[in-house]
């Protein structure tokens, strides 16, 4: 059991949109905790809540539109949520960095870019101009990018998807974070690439303790880089549990699902597994288990009422009425 204090808390988070139907809960209720030196993974399908999640840590969602409406976010004892703008500034690129999904979005395309890698250097660690250009091209030449000296005077435009991810992979790494939030941070790169990027944020995290949450669809990265892994499904969290523990015990039938996807070489299938039907819009949640309508093992008191998430040993917490107490794991 870890006895330190977590460098990030999360708490009773709940997220809400405005949209034109009314306010829709994309985050619903989600509890964490990532501590120094520990890859905690977020998984699930698209439209889960990773990202919203990640965005409310960060205080990055649209004014107006997004909004935190419960919960509690501390890093390092301070609440995020409470905290003047100021003080935000200062914390994201320096204590907490995070490498955002879609690199062509991420980046203003009207300045080159070596001046936005070097404008956090300035920023955050007191560089001079020449100073911060110089380790923007080490950063670059550090996530495999080749002709590192000509790419920090190329504008975003002039770079392919790959390349973009990796210099918002080499920028997020910059200041030598407390805490990492990587979204889909190989989304684009090829395997030899992903290899590197996974490698720098691992001694990253031996050099520096520097917490990381990784936010993937990738179950192989999950299996390589994760100590924790916390599943997500339409807006809450179903499962927590050691890396290890979830690959050879899943106990939600999400999770089960989710493995039972991934294609085996040991295995000759023809047609791969799938999870029937869809995940339910934020408008129109089940009642009960939010699961329950996809779900193999279903009872009727799965569609009445939500199930809480259960303690199974070693840590291991699941959102299923059949790990209840005094109901079997059957």
């Amino acid at each position: 059991m870890n006895v330190a204090e977590p460098i990030l808390k999360v708490s009773g988070l709940c997220t809400e949109f405005r949209t034109i139907d009314g306010a829709v809960r994309a985050v619903d209720g989600v509890d964490f905790e990532l501590y120094a030196g520990e890859t905690l993974g977020i998984v699930g399908e698209s439209g889960c809540g990773k990202s919203v999640t990640a965005l409310s840590i960060m205080q990055l969602l649209q004014k107006g539109v997004g909004k935190v409406v419960e919960g509690e976010i501390l890093f390092d004892g301070r609440d995020m949520l409470r905290i003047s703008e100021k003080e935000l500034r200062d914390i994201r690129g320096r204590d907490i960095a995070m490498i955002f999904q879609d690199s062509m979005t991420s980046l203003d395309p009207v300045f080159t870019i070596g001046f936005q890698m070097s404008e956090v250097l300035r920023r955050h660690k007191g560089m001079k101009k020449k100073e911060a250009m110089a380790q923007a091209v080490k950063l670059l030449e550090a996530v495999g990018i080749s002709r590192p000296d000509e790419i920090v005077r190329s504008y975003p435009h002039e770079l392919s998807g790959g390349m973009l991810q990796r210099v918002m992979i080499a920028m997020g790494l910059s200041c030598d974070p407390r805490l990492l939030i990587a979204d889909e941070p190989t989304t684009a790169l090829d395997v030899t690439i992903q290899a590197q990027i996974l490698d720098l944020m691992s001694n990253l995290k031996t050099e520096y303790n520097t917490g990381i949450l990784m936010i993937t669809h990738n179950m192989g990265v999950v299996a390589e880089v994760c100590d924790r892994v916390l599943v997500m499904y339409a807006g809450y969290v179903v499962e927590v549990a050691e890396v290890k523990d979830l690959f050879a015990r899943p106990s939600h039938p999400y999770t089960l699902g989710l493995l039972q996807c991934i294609p085996r070489l040991d295995e000759d299938r023809e047609v791969l597994d799938t999870i029937s039907g869809t995940v339910p819009p934020p408008y129109a949640m089940p009642a009960g288990c939010r699961f329950a309508p996809r779900c193999p093992y279903a009872k009727p008191e799965c569609e009445a009422s939500r199930p809480e998430l259960y303690p199974i040993g070693n840590g291991h917490l699941c959102r299923c009425f059949r790990y209840k107490e005094g109901t079997t794991n059957a």
